[in-house]
């Protein structure tokens, strides 16, 4: 019995001590780790395995303790006295004990580890929460030196504001001031109104009161007036019946003067379409009378007892041959050719001082190749080009007094030496094309040609009439009589007066000659005319 109490004293005094055990521990250990946590997480490891370790080898000897008296109660027949019972209840409180003190010192060793862990944890969360702390005094600084930066302006426009309220005030101030003024003198205003208000409508109800009594007056005199009214009404009534059945005659009058009036004027447009078809009898007559009603005679040869008889496919070549001047040739003897190809066609020349070698070429190749033949006649003078057309058409005809004049060809150059050298080559070239078929009819060379040119004339303008130029070859032949038979209409119009090619007037020079300007040529075109007094420039 007493072993036993013995026993639960030990226990109770163990289980006291322990606590202060593992509150030293505790202590000593949190106070170490603190400034070496690193270094002893290593070391709290090693410890707990040690310990883990010394625990399995206590526990081990425990049963082997507890082996050999197993062992040994069998082998003893006598009974264990309480003195052994109590020292091995006591071997096992205290293997016990050991056990449980092992496990307090490997849990206080968790818990170490444990608290470094925290510990570490709650340096890493102050690091960072100063760390923080730091921003957040910069930034707090720095809205501390915005809100300061904000409170100076703000004070600064408080005072501005407050200024202008100031000054709004006694502006307002003033306006109250004198709208009280202004009032002052409206109310006065509208006093004097009302009292000048009173005093009109005093004035306005005696003026309509004698209105009024003018009204009445008025209106009994207008009931006198209509009365009146009604009895002149009356009498012009029978007035307008009076003077209807006057207009009624007078219409009627009237009518039967229109009437007769119509029945002149009928009679004077009958008097005159009378006339009218006697002054176009007249004008048919008249017309009749200027024109030839016969039909042309178109003859195959228009020459009969020496008489050449032009018709009306007749073309007009006169004046200087310029651009258009092919053109207005040539489609008129394309144009007869179409109408018939046997009767012949006239080219007549009054006056032709010739012109430009293109044109003329043209003309002179449109008499050569028309199918009908084409009769050149000169009545009075055929110059350079228009000589050259006449002397090589194969039928030409001319008035004995007709004059034919042939030379060189003239004209001007411009431009460089090179290129007046090529323009003289191309006039070169163009005289030749021109004078060696006229030569060849004369049967001579070109080179003699143009001797003989300056033999009969200083300036080489050998100007024949036509019966000596008939002797030339330049001319086919003499007529006396040239009868115009398309002439069918009597000719109108005045005597011609002198008017210039191109409509340009005359011009005179330095010298005092009169002139006319030629138009421009195309290009590789010349002048081939007969001017002696420099007329033509």
């Amino acid at each position: 019995m007493m072993s036993s109490r013995i026993a639960g004293v030990l226990v109770v005094l163990c289980f006291a001590l322990l606590p202060c055990c593992v509150g030293a521990q505790s202590d000593k250990a949190s106070q170490a780790a603190e400034p070496q946590q690193v270094v002893q997480n290593e070391g709290v490891v090693s410890s707990k395995n040690t310990a883990d370790k010394q625990e399995s080898a206590k526990a081990k000897e425990l049963a082997e303790a507890k082996k050999p008296a197993e062992d040994k109660e069998p082998a003893e027949d006598k009974e264990p006295s309480e003195l052994d019972l109590q020292k091995e209840e006591l071997e096992k409180l205290k293997t016990e004990h050991d056990l449980l003190v092992q496990r307090q010192k490997n849990t206080l060793v968790e818990g170490e580890l444990e608290q470094q862990r925290i510990a570490s944890q709650a340096a890493l969360r102050k690091a960072q929460e100063e760390e923080k702390l730091v921003e957040v005094q910069v930034e707090v600084a720095r809205l501390e030196a915005e809100a300061a930066l904000r409170k100076a302006k703000h004070e600064e426009k408080l005072a501005a504001i407050q200024a202008e309220a100031a000054q709004l005030g006694a502006e307002a101030a003033l306006r109250k001031a004198k709208q009280e003024e202004e009032l002052a003198a409206f109310q006065a205003e509208v006093a004097r109104l009302e009292t000048e208000t009173t005093l009109r409508k005093a004035k306005q109800e005696k003026e309509i009161g004698e209105l009024q009594a003018k009204v009445e007056q008025q209106s009994a005199a207008r009931k006198l007036d209509e009365l009146k009214v009604i009895e002149e009404i009356a009498e012009l009534k029978a007035e307008a019946d009076r003077l209807s059945a006057q207009n009624a005659i007078q219409q009627e009058k009237h009518r039967m003067a229109m009437a007769e009036a119509t029945l002149a004027k009928s009679e004077l447009a009958a008097e005159v379409e009378k006339l009218k078809g006697q002054l176009g009898v007249r004008d048919a007559q008249d017309e009749l009378g200027d024109r030839v009603l016969e039909d042309i005679d178109y003859l195959t040869d228009p020459v009969i007892d020496g008489t050449l008889y032009v018709s009306d496919r007749r073309i007009q070549l006169n004046g200087p041959i310029i651009s258009g001047t092919a053109d207005y040739v040539a489609e008129r003897i394309h144009y007869f050719n179409n109408k018939s190809k046997e009767l012949p066609i006239f080219v007549v020349i009054d006056y032709c001082p010739g012109g430009s070698v293109m044109q003329g070429y043209r003309i002179v190749k449109a008499i050569e190749s028309s199918p009908a033949p084409v009769y050149v006649v000169v009545k009075s003078f055929a110059a350079s080009m228009a000589a050259v057309i006449t002397t090589l058409a194969d039928y030409s005809y001319a008035y004995p007094n007709a004059i034919i004049l042939h030379h060189q060809m003239s004209g001007g150059m411009y431009g460089n030496l090179t290129q007046q050298a090529e323009q003289l080559e191309n006039a070169k070239e163009w005289a030749r094309r021109l004078s060696e078929p006229v030569s060849k009819k004369m049967d001579i060379t070109p080179e003699k040609f143009v001797e003989l040119m300056y033999e009969n004339n200083s300036d080489g303008d050998w100007e024949e009439f036509a019966n000596k130029a008939k002797e030339l070859k330049w001319v086919n032949e003499i007529v006396h009589e040239i009868r115009e038979a398309g002439v069918r209409k009597r000719p109108q119009g005045d005597a011609p007066q002198p008017i210039f090619f191109f409509w340009q007037d005359e011009e005179v020079d330095s010298d005092g000659q009169r002139f006319v300007r030629l138009p421009k040529l195309q290009p590789f075109d010349h002048y081939f005319i007969y001017d002696p007094d420099r007329y033509y420039r």
